[in-house]
């Protein structure tokens, strides 16, 4: 397994935790397709949990949406 893979298997378990720095993060990852790929239904899924969670970032970020 690659290092990038275990790094995205830690954060996927982190933001599955309930850290919401980390659910920004993966959020990021998958809007961006960093390491992962890129699904942006997924993406506002975390970055929803993670404003849930008072990530002003994340917050910020799902008002572009609409």
């Amino acid at each position: 397994m690659s290092q990038q893979t275990d790094s995205v298997e830690q954060l996927v378990w982190q933001a599955s935790s309930g850290d919401v720095e980390a659910q920004y993060a993966l959020g990021i990852a998958l809007l961006e397709g960093a390491g992962v790929d890129a699904n942006l239904a997924k993406a506002v899924e975390w970055l929803k949990a993670a404003a849930a969670g008072g990530h002003v970032k994340a917050a910020t970020l799902l008002e572009t949406f609409g």
